[in-house]
């Protein structure tokens, strides 16, 4: 532990791990708050889709045996119980399934942005409509004080179970995946840039076959959004499409910088 002024800082690492039943508030509440805020897609019903298919992704929690208070046996149960979500990464098929009415819903929330604020929404709705569907909606979502560093490895293990599932004939034969990133707006000089809030996603900029953003505008903002646009920083998504070999080029990108 350091102390740092007044303040203590406790250091823990973090690992990646199955989604379990367990991960269900965290995993909703990462996807409710950041992924998709404000819209009708009902997350309940992905959270669920993420954690039955959970040969397929990791999420993100903190590592026990980094943790103050680790090797104190008697509270072993204790801090398992207490263990925080703090991540999710997955990849989800948009073929649609009866019994996961989310994954029409997100079908529909990317037509209706792409009507709304991109300029040319053909190949979305070409790769949606396509039977069976190989788009993959590609999850990233942690919360911001986790580092970049744990993304290339998460990938890396993402890469290797898709290809897993795959070779059992599952439906994860993705030819492009959809990635909606999260991007800040701020005014430095009177110039506009782009601050990525995950700064992996950074490296798709301008391989993408298909874009377009929007602000964050809801009648009911949240606390942290208010709080973002009163310091300069106007949240915004990025809705990005890119061939699947791309992803791939990112994880060895990502993995040769380490």
């Amino acid at each position: 532990m350091d102390r740092i002024g007044n303040l203590e800082t406790i250091k823990f690492d973090v690992m990646g791990r199955c989604a379990e039943d367990s991960d269900f508030h965290g995993i909703r509440t990462l996807l409710s708050s950041q992924l998709l805020p404000h819209t009708d897609v009902d997350v309940s019903n992905l959270t669920d889709l993420i954690i039955e298919q959970n040969y397929v992704g990791s999420v993100i929690v903190e590592d026990c045996d980094t943790m103050p208070g680790a090797d104190d046996d008697d509270d072993d149960d204790d801090t398992l119980e207490e263990i925080t979500l703090l991540g999710v990464t997955t990849a989800v098929s948009l073929a649609e399934r009866e019994r996961f009415p989310c994954v029409k819903q997100l079908k529909e929330l990317l037509l209706t942005l792409a009507e709304k604020h991109g300029r040319n929404d053909a190949l979305i709705a070409n790769l949606l409509a396509e039977k069976p569907c190989k788009l993959g909606l590609l999850i990233n979502e942690r919360f911001v004080n986790i580092p970049q560093t744990i993304a290339p490895p998460i990938f890396f293990n993402l890469k290797k179970e898709l290809q897993s599932a795959v070779n059992k004939k599952m439906p994860f034969a993705f030819t492009y995946f959809v990635l909606i990133a999260k991007i800040n707006k701020v005014e430095i000089e009177n110039e506009v840039l782009d601050e990525w809030v995950n700064e992996e996603e950074e490296f798709l900029k301008g391989k993408t076959e298909y874009e377009f953003e929007f602000p964050l505008q809801a009648e009911n903002e949240s606390s942290i959004e208010e709080e973002m646009k009163q310091c300069g920083q106007v949240p915004y998504r990025r809705v990005m499409i890119f061939p699947a070999h791309v992803f791939e080029h990112l994880i060895d990108t990502l993995r040769a910088g380490q």
